[in-house]
């Protein structure tokens, strides 16, 4: 079945390609950014990711950013964990006031407030167009799929339309960002969707229509200029997973390796390819240690930005520990029948850990393919399969066990999040699933999940070992 794409979104694709002038020439001028903001716990608010602009913060939330801007563009705006977008002119002077709890009712005044206002109502009404239900919203048929990421566009267009009528004109810079982050973060849904239809139904083949792919037509991944848009470098990532997977049907070479190698041939540009380079490691580190260390001496040759370059090899040296042939972590933990087990008591066995907590839905997700996979190995000696929680009270815990009957060895570590398991096997996220060779070595410290198509020769292999 061949689905043609929607026409709305080749219209707007189209404005953007062909109504776009070129933009004002500015200079480096002093601006300044101020207000107050309630319930800032951080000391400092920044502007920036790379934290060039910024000020204390005073017990009432006061502060003052003055510095010199070299550039106009959308920035995001840092204090502690909680960030929003402002739009800033060379020599603008902009005042903001709100809840850093309420970010849906900050307000601005002074330079450029209509279109930092507008910014305000867009992230509030992106959010309430965004399907709450990941596994409802990424398991539609593609048609269906398509319509729904159409409609969200055709309620943000109509939005900023009528945001202009009721409050002015933007400013004609602001005008042609906004298109772009509007066409950008449309394109991320789009690249989203086989990966996320593939999670949610690991058993399925899914085949996307011959023109599906064709929004990518309209769409530039190699323009370090639009860097400074919110969705983009979501959008390069995505756009690099997308691609991956579909030159991977094969499986004969690792995703990882893949996304690797596709960096230098699908982007030109040099600071893009370094930010990829920088943003896969990174996230590999936490996903895929393996698969890192298998291109880690092409990325200081390929790295050619200093900072990136030096945070991600400081980074993997403290991964080191955990690649394969290192010796497992030993631990020492309760198990549901009040006994206690020691990593050494497994000698001779493989063993695969699944570190999950009751309250994480993705786990809750694995644990019908995690008894499926201990049926399919039942008769296999040499195999232990093992869970450990990390949850804080253990009696929810036990609960659970009980009541969906975990088969297997199940263990709690003390402490949660601050157990030493946590630290030692350096999980950052669950769940986290680990497979220990028979002499007490790591063979992955990052291995598939139960409902993964690899989990099953992953074993295979370590029982070879």
């Amino acid at each position: 079945m061949r689905i043609q794409f929607p026409v709305l979104i080749a219209v707007v694709f189209l404005f953007l390609f062909s109504c776009k002038n070129k933009p004002n020439e500015y200079l480096p001028a002093t601006t300044v950014l101020e207000g107050q903001l309630a319930s800032a716990e951080a000391p400092m608010i920044y502007i920036d990711e790379n934290q060039t602009h910024k000020a204390p913060l005073d017990p009432s939330g006061n502060f003052v950013i003055q510095d010199t801007l070299d550039k106009p563009g959308i920035y995001p705006v840092y204090i502690g964990d909680v960030h929003f977008n402002i739009f800033l002119v060379p020599g603008d002077r902009l005042t903001v006031t709100g809840d850093i709890r309420d970010l849906g009712n900050l307000k601005f005044k002074g330079s450029h407030a209509v279109e930092n206002n507008y910014l305000v109502a867009f992230e509030k009404l992106k959010s309430s167009t965004e399907d709450q239900d990941f596994f409802t919203f990424y398991s539609r048929n593609e048609a269906d799929y398509i319509q729904s990421v159409n409609e969200r566009t055709q309620q943000l267009v109509a939005h900023q339309q009528d945001f202009q009528k009721a409050n002015g004109s933007f400013d004609q810079l602001f005008a042609e960002l906004i298109t772009d982050e509007i066409n950008y973060d449309e394109a991320t849904l789009m690249l989203n969707y086989p990966s996320n239809y593939e999670y949610i139904f690991p058993d399925s083949s899914l085949q996307l229509s011959d023109t599906y792919d064709s929004f990518l037509q309209h769409i530039d991944h190699d323009d370090d200029e639009k860097l400074s848009l919110p969705s983009y470098k979501n959008f390069l990532l995505q756009y690099l997973n997308f691609e991956a997977r579909a030159e991977n049907n094969d499986r004969l070479t690792p995703l990882f390796e893949n996304k690797f190698k596709l960096i230098s041939q699908k982007f030109q540009n040099q600071k893009i390819r370094d930010l990829l380079y920088y943003e896969l490691l990174k996230e590999g580190m936490m996903t895929d240690i393996n698969g890192v260390s298998t291109v880690i001496s092409e990325y200081t040759k390929l790295q050619q930005n200093d900072s990136y370059h030096e945070e991600i090899i400081k980074e993997y040296n403290k991964w080191k520990n955990l690649l394969p042939g290192k010796p497992s972590p030993k631990w020492t933990l309760k198990g549901f029948d009040k006994k206690q087990y020691s990593s050494s008591n497994f000698n001779g066995e493989v063993l695969y850990i699944d570190i999950w907590a009751t309250w994480c839905g993705p786990c809750l997700k694995e644990l019908p393919s995690l008894a499926k996979l201990a049926t399919h190995f039942k008769s296999e000696k040499g195999l232990k399969f093992i869970s450990i929680s990390i949850d804080d009270t253990q009696s929810e815990w036990a609960k659970m066990v009980k009541e969906k009957q975990l088969h297997g060895i199940q263990l709690i570590a003390e402490n949660g999040w601050n157990s030493d398991i946590v630290s030692d096997y350096k999980i950052n996220g669950i769940p986290r699933f680990i497979i220990v060779g028979k002499d007490g070595n790591i063979i992955n410290a990052n291995a598939p999940r139960p409902s993964s198509k690899e989990i099953i020769q992953s074993l295979k292999s370590a029982l070879q070992q």
